[in-house]
C-alpha cells in the first residue's frame, strides 16, 4: 500500500482523489482554517494552519472509493472529526484507518496522544458506526 504524506490539497487540487493511490494518509491536528480560527485542519506539525478543513477533506474523499488513514496529531481534533465521519459515514466508500501519535516526533512535533484516551474515543466511535 502507498501512504503519500502530508495530504493538504485544496477543492482546486483533486489528483489525489482520482489516481492509483489506494489509501490517504491525512495529518489532523487543531488550527486555524479559512473559516475559524479553531477546527480540525489538515496540517503537519509545526504547521498550525491551513486552507482545508477536515469536512471539506472529507467532503473530496468521500466520493472516491480511496481508503482513509487518518492520522491525528492533536487530541483534541480526535472527537469532532469522529462526530463528522458518523455523519457521513452512509457515502464513505473505502475502509478507514484511525491512527495517533503516540510517540514524539522529533523536530516540530506536538506532544503525544494518550493511548488511552484516544483508545477510548476510538472504540466509542467503532460501535457506533455499524
Amino acid at each position: 500500500m502507498f501512504f503519500p504524506e502530508e495530504v493538504k490539497v485544496s477543492p482546486q487540487e483533486h489528483r489525489v482523489f482520482c489516481c492509483q493511490i489506494v489509501f490517504i494518509e491525512a495529518d489532523i491536528l487543531i488550527g486555524q482554517s479559512s473559516t475559524s480560527e479553531s477546527a480540525a485542519i489538515m496540517a503537519h506539525p509545526p504547521y498550525t494552519s491551513s486552507d482545508l478543513d477536515f469536512a471539506t477533506f472529507l467532503q473530496l474523499a468521500k466520493s472516491s472509493e480511496k481508503g482513509l488513514k487518518l492520522d491525528f496529531k492533536d487530541i483534541n481534533a480526535v472527537q469532532s472529526c469522529l462526530n463528522e465521519l458518523k455523519l457521513q459515514k452512509e457515502q464513505i466508500n473505502g475502509p478507514i484507518l484511525l491512527n495517533a501519535a503516540l510517540v514524539h516526533g522529533g523536530f516540530g512535533s506536538r506532544k503525544p496522544i494518550t493511548a488511552e484516551k484516544f483508545l477510548h474515543e476510538c472504540l466509542s466511535f467503532s460501535f457506533n458506526v455499524a
